[in-house]
């Protein structure tokens, strides 16, 4: 339809509206004196006078009433909604008995053209209405002063080509210039600590990734990030990304809402995943991943009008992102986990405000608000209480670390010290045995040539001298406190060897026990005999007879097994 044609039609649309206000009497608002004065201004959230054409078929028009703020597309004329692409005209007409000064209109008109009327004088106009498919619409909030008159018929008309929902989608609000003006900086206030809270809780999780290399807090921070972005594109938001790029098309903010949100619900379940590592649900993390991935991808390269019916699609996508979240939660509050009760928290904070929009954009429920988007509301509180929840987990994990690694390290001194401790110790233990063997063998030297001179002497008294101190040296080598000073020395080295070797063997002698001392030492058959002041074969079949009581087959190594006992 050409420019000529839709103003024509615009035209003759006002003049049959003179018509159909004589047959209604709603459609009609009083401005009270007091109210005005001490509010912010006065919502026009009332039953207005409504024409309606569609662009597909602009010749059939409807008139009905509709209560603002809505989507025509919710009305149902003869049984069939009202389609999205079209035109509609808005009117009330507004009692000021005291003929107030000063009134301002506060409109909010992002992505939609549009013209006002007040007493059929045209007061503001966004872009004219076209066929041109590049067409830019205008994104802003207009304060439009109003006629000083004690009657106001005020008119608004509003052409959709472009957006999912259609009509005045927030409530035209009426007031003092001043208020009005001090009530949009507060929300732009409040707008803007949004946005400053998420850049700092982006950077915040960004800083400590980089610092502790943990997951968590990247996927975070990958959170805040695509939250912001939306922040900043979405027309009931700040709309600060059009204020930086005011030629930016609504196509690409379109673009970069759709593209980031879409990518929610598999995001937080990847932050879970690497917070609670107990818990997996890995194959379904990767099947919604991929799920996402591929409606990121539509979003890439298909039109608005396309990658917008995959809206419900993702809206099942993020209700079971939520109960896989839910369950990461019950199972931690289940088992206790550091950080899980505030997490969860954080969780049905942002299910509420979160699950409300979809509601709405699902057409479940219909429901406007004048003040800061609700999402980014709830998604900030979400991820305040997620960056407390993951620093308290991590602190706890570290602060774990650190007593582990102190533990570690005590430990290891302390085995230092044992070790260093058992090393003196065998060092004591073979030099007593060196020391044993040094003694027992001047000794046997001394024996030896108490004989030699006894078998020379022909003297009765010197033999019988020499047999007396022969007998000693056999009574030295034989002593029993030689073997418990050997003993305790062996104790201190091997603990528990001999009520190891008798709980396994409880059939051994004192004798026996002797000889597994001497094994376990890795003394020969000499040295040992030495000791033991026995000749070598005595020692021989000492430890035969002791491998038959052990148990041992022939092919068994005496020695091996004793080493390893």
């Amino acid at each position: 339809m050409s420019k000529n044609s839709l103003n024509t039609l615009f035209i003759l649309t006002l003049l049959n509206l003179q018509v159909f206000a004589q047959a209604v009497e709603q459609g009609t608002f009083r401005l009270d004196k007091a109210e005005l004065e001490t509010t912010t201004g006065l919502l026009l959230n009332t039953e207005w006078r409504f024409t309606y054409w569609s662009t597909s078929n602009p010749i059939d028009t409807v008139q009905t009433l509709i209560k603002v703020p809505k989507s025509w597309t919710t009305l149902e004329i003869d049984g069939r909604n009202l389609d999205r692409l079209g035109t509609g005209i808005y009117e009330i007409t507004l009692f000021n008995p005291d003929r107030l000064q000063g009134l301002y209109l506060l409109f909010y008109s992002p992505s939609f053209h549009y013209k006002v009327f007040a007493n059929d004088e045209q007061l503001a106009v966004s872009k004219k209405f076209s066929d041109d498919p590049d067409l830019v619409p205008d994104r802003k909030r207009e304060l439009i002063r109003l006629p000083n008159s004690d009657t106001i018929r005020l008119k608004i008309l509003v052409n959709n080509d472009l957006l999912p929902q259609s009509g005045i989608l927030r409530s035209p609000v009426i007031g003092l210039e001043n208020k009005l003006l001090a009530k949009e900086q507060l929300r732009s206030n409040v707008e803007m600590i949004q946005i400053g809270c998420l850049l700092l809780l982006a950077f915040y999780n960004l800083f400590l990734y980089y610092n502790f290399k943990e997951k968590a807090y990247f996927y975070l921070s990958a959170l805040c990030f695509v939250v912001l972005i939306r922040a900043v594109v979405v027309f009931d938001g700040s709309l600060f990304f059009f204020s930086l790029f005011p030629s930016a098309s609504f196509q690409l903010g379109k673009k970069l809402e759709f593209f980031t949100v879409y990518s929610t619900p598999v995001l937080p379940l990847l932050f879970m995943q690497s917070l609670f590592r107990d818990y997996h649900f890995k194959l379904y993390v990767k099947i919604l991943g991929v799920f996402c991935l591929i409606l990121m991808a539509i979003v890439v390269i298909t039109p608005l009008h396309i990658y917008l019916q995959t809206l419900n699609i993702y809206h099942v996508a993020m209700v079971i992102s939520f109960g896989l979240q839910f369950t990461y939660m019950y199972r931690g509050i289940k088992h206790k986990k550091i950080g899980a009760r505030l997490l969860a928290l954080g969780f049905l904070i942002a299910f509420v405000f979160v699950f409300i929009e979809i509601l709405i954009n699902s057409g479940l429920i219909r429901f406007f608000h004048q003040g800061p988007n609700l999402v980014n509301t709830g998604v900030v509180a979400f991820m305040f209480i997620q960056t407390i929840a993951i620093t308290r987990v991590f602190s706890f994990y570290q602060k774990d670390a650190i007593n582990k690694e102190v533990k570690l390290k005590r430990s290891a001194e302390e085995k230092t010290v044992l070790a260093e401790e058992l090393k003196s110790r065998e060092k004591e233990l073979a030099d007593f045995t060196f020391r044993m063997l040094q003694r027992n063998r001047l000794l046997t030297d001394l024996e030896n040539l108490v004989k030699d001179s006894n078998a020379n002497s022909a003297d009765m008294e010197a033999g019988t001298v020499v047999n007396k101190l022969s007998k000693i040296v056999r009574t030295s080598k034989s002593s029993n406190d030689q073997w418990e000073d050997f003993s305790r020395y062996f104790g201190n080295v091997h603990h528990d060897f001999f009520s190891r070797v008798k709980e396994l063997h409880p059939n051994l002698s004192t004798k026996d026990l002797k000889h597994c001392a001497l094994l376990k030492m890795g003394l020969s058959m000499k040295e040992s005999a030495e000791i033991l002041v026995i000749d070598t074969n005595s020692i021989k079949m000492a430890r035969y007879r002791l491998k038959k009581k052990m148990g041992l087959t022939e092919e068994d190594d005496l020695i091996s097994v004793i080493t390893n006992l």
